[in-house]
């Protein structure tokens, strides 16, 4: 029987080289232009002006008795569109008959789902100022405006910034420009205190339309209204939130007309209709003002059935044998989108639901206030996260990580569709969302997304078999890729400077809470710097305290994690948190700031809670299981131990439960300083009590030979002993985006020595709390003396 994935595999393998069309048959094309008419009939000669009357011309030809390859190309230019282009299954192509919509071969062509701004005149101190109701745009709210400079080059144009106290800091755009929270205030989630002085609230006038933003609570996020200031007592109200704002939290006070005073900054008066702009050129002249009247540039839209509620954090049964959603199978099918700059778009940029073989290929993404790919149609459920909405967010179900974070209405997904080759930056949340089946996402470079919520990925893995391959990603307020499902794969890709604005977090992480998921993979991916940022230990600053290189969460299971090189972690290089049959295997974790590996059982807390767990038998998500740790290269620079593990809960251990074999171990800092296990406590074992438990074999001691690690090679060298350990070379010229004829951009610009900031760093005054990293500071224990560490024999054969 032939295997299913070879089949998926070889059907994907087909589509994406390209149409197949049928002998003979030429591709039928439809021409666009700037310059064009609707009355046209759309030839090369005489094009149309509208990509939606090419949509109606392309449909009537679809449906005559002679069918072929249709190409619907676009010439060079900027089409503001007046309404999204939605394309629906009667729009659909065929695996014989596919349709493309393209740029013209050698032309830049920009989708613009915003209008220009007209009409300004001078109002004070270099701001202008225009009505939207005399432009028919009165009606509008909206909380993205963008500036394209006449003596740009870029074809894109440049978010501004909505006016706010404290104005964005320039040498500190993530982490400074923000104000703090000297303690909580009595209704956390509906209210915050601030220091006295802070706001200049008597100096204001209208505040009707004032907003709380926060990056709260390590990852939280929050946009929401002022609903009350009270100046005696230093509060400030606002529309209810999730969870709730906490000591020394970070906030600022946007969308405030008397807080406009900063070049680059806008404010919209709703009642009025008044925009206001402080051009950063200085004169208004010197470019464009484009906002954003529409939810999605372009919008595939069809119907798939799916069974979303198995993606929930609640949902605790097979996959399979979860309820689909009670939908007709109507996808749009076979279509192409390749060659576009697309940008301005209150949500999604490009949104697909129901969708299948269809593709997106060779585009430039950017400026949306969502997502810039959106497979699947997710959205945050929290009213606060994203940009606010015009439209309420509806789903099938909530799904993703949940506990207050990652929470996500899904609506029909993609099978079998592809982002290929795509340049993606600053949208609103996740770069790009493969919600579905059998859904490819390769040769992407994603960076400096994440502006209006900040537990959003890069790549959003949400389903099965979806693959995440050599796509290059960076500088991201939270991980690369996450991802929920079975069967998904992640691999190839070039993943540096990440969670930059959170903790609690890995590069890749996945939160399953559901041990029947997994089958997934995590193999050849290049892994560096995963700071974290948050509060601890009495300071807000770059925070280890749960930042890893893989982060295998809340009982996720049945995961491969093979190699890859993980540098400069924040914590550990990989940490398993509950889960079971997790193969960590063939990978180098090098400089840690704390362990290369960690391993946390999760326990039920209560006597209820265990016996609930017992009722449950063996299906329970509790069970901490089969785990294997093997040829790994673990360097870590620790200066009074040399530590490989930190395993919590010792009433786990046990070689049913976690095996290690095979690894090889070096301390930069101190190659002699003892080795040891760290125990959930901070305290320590010595390598020969660790070994005395029986569940590690054959690891040694010694340097690993690196090519260069200056210039982050981190090939092995002939003699290097990880060989002889059963080490396999990793192929690192195979990771990351590659040149292709359907990349958008090559070579790829802003990298590894782009400018990057020096994370402020702010204390509370008089904490008592010590603001080192004390876990960095183990001792050792002799467990003969101190009556054990809770494991036992018995406890280790279950």
């Amino acid at each position: 029987m032939m295997n299913r994935r070879f089949v998926v595999l070889t059907a994907i393998l087909a589509f994406a080289g390209g149409a197949v069309w049928a002998e003979g048959s030429v591709p039928n094309r439809i021409h666009v232009a700037v310059d064009g008419h609707d009355g046209n009939p759309g030839t090369e000669t005489q094009p149309v002006a509208t990509l939606h009357k090419a949509k109606e011309l392309a449909r009537e030809r679809q449906a005559s008795d002679q069918p072929s390859p249709l190409e619907v190309v676009v010439g060079g230019g900027v089409y503001y569109l007046e309404k999204p282009l939605i394309l629906s299954p009667e729009d659909s192509g065929s695996f014989i008959y596919p349709i493309t919509y393209r740029a013209a071969d050698n032309e830049e062509v920009v989708l613009r789902g915003g209008r220009v701004v007209s009409g300004w005149e001078k109002w004070k101190d270099g701001i202008y100022k225009t009505n939207l109701k005399e432009q028919g745009l009165g009606r509008l709210r909206f909380h993205q405006l963008f500036y394209k400079s006449a003596t740009s080059k870029k074809a894109t144009a440049k978010r501004q910034v909505l006016a706010r106290h404290p104005n964005r800091d320039p040498k500190h755009p993530r982490t400074g420009g923000y104000l703090y929270t000297p303690e909580q205030a009595k209704e956390g989630c509906r209210q915050l205190l601030y220091t006295e002085g802070d706001i200049p609230w008597g100096d204001w006038g209208d505040v009707s339309q004032a907003e709380i933003v926060s990056p709260y609570g390590g990852w939280y996020f929050a946009i929401t209204p002022v609903w009350n200031v009270n100046r005696e007592e230093n509060t400030v109200g606002f529309r209810p939130i999730r969870k709730p704002i906490e000591k020394m939290n970070r906030f600022f006070v946007q969308n405030v007309l008397d807080a406009l005073d900063a070049p680059g900054e806008w404010f919209l008066d709703y009642k009025k209709g008044d925009l206001y702009f402080y051009p950063p050129a200085g004169q208004i002249e010197a470019g464009q003002v484009i906002v954003p009247v529409m939810d999605h540039v372009i919008e595939l839209k069809g119907t798939i059935p799916y069974p979303h509620k198995g993606l929930s954090i609640t949902y605790q049964g097979q996959l399979e044998d979860c309820p689909r959603s009670d939908v007709p199978m109507a996808p749009v099918s076979f279509i192409t989108l390749k060659g576009f700059t697309i940008e301005c778009a209150w949500q999604d940029a490009i949104r697909m639901t129901g969708a299948r073989h269809c593709r997106v290929v060779n585009c430039r993404i950017t400026n949306a206030g969502n997502v810039g790919v959106n497979i699947g149609g997710i959205t945050s459920a929290y009213e606060e996260v994203g940009t606010p909405r015009v439209k309420e967010a509806t789903g099938y179900a909530t799904v993703g990580a949940g506990a207050g974070g990652q929470s996500l209405w899904s609506n029909d997904p993609g099978k079998s569709c592809q982002v290929v080759g795509c340049d993606i930056w600053e949208t609103g949340c996740e770069g790009i969302v493969l919600l579905g089946s059998d859904n490819l996402a390769e040769n992407n470079h994603i960076h400096d997304i994440g502006l209006y919520a900040k537990d959003c990925p890069g790549i959003n893995l949400l389903g099965e078999r979806n693959v995440a391959r050599k796509n290059t990603i960076h500088d991201l307020p939270r991980c690369a890729i996450f991802f929920k499902g079975m069967e998904n794969v992640m691999e190839f890709n070039d993943i540096h400077n990440v969670v930059l604005e959170t903790k609690d977090m890995g590069a890749i992480r996945s939160v399953h809470r559901n041990r029947y998921l997994g089958g997934d993979i995590i193999r050849f991916n290049r892994i560096f710097d995963v700071p974290g940022y948050g509060f601890m230990a009495g300071q807000l600053r770059p925070d280890t305290f749960m930042t890893y290189g893989v982060y295998l969460d809340d009982y996720t299971s049945n995961v491969k994690v093979q190699g890859n090189i993980i540098v400069n972690a924040g914590r550990s290089g990989i940490m398993v948190h509950g889960g079971n049959n997790v193969l960590f295997e063939n990978n180098i974790v090098y400089n840690p700031m704390g362990f290369p590996s960690e391993f946390s059982p999760i326990a039920p807390k209560s006597e209820a809670a265990k016996a609930k767990a017992r009722a449950r038998g063996p299906g329970e998500k509790t069970i901490f299981r089969n785990n294997i740790t093997r040829n790994n290269i673990m360097v870590s620079s620790m200066k009074g131990a040399t530590i490989p593990y930190r395993f919590a809960r010792p009433e786990f251990w046990g070689r049913r439960k976690a095996y290690f074999s095979n690894n090889l171990f070096y301390n930069l800092q101190k190659p002699d300083a003892p080795m040891g296990v760290v125990l959930a406590d901070k305290k320590a074992l010595s390598w020969e009590q660790w070994l005395d438990f029986g569940m590690e074999d054959g690891s040694v001691f010694g340097d690993p030979g690196f090519v260069d690690i200056n210039n982050r090679r981190f090939e092995l060298k002939e003699d290097s002993p990880a060989w002889a350990l059963g080490f396999k070379a990793i192929p690192v010229d195979e990771i990351g985006c590659y040149p292709s004829p359907e990349r958008a951009s090559w070579p790829l610009k802003p990298n590894l020595k782009r400018f990057r900031e020096k994370p402020v760093v702010k204390t509370i005054s008089g904490d008592p709390r010590p603001a080192s990293r004390v876990w960095f500071n183990v001792e050792f224990i002799d467990v003969s003396k101190t009556g054990g560490i809770g494991w036992s024999e018995e406890k280790a054969k279950e």
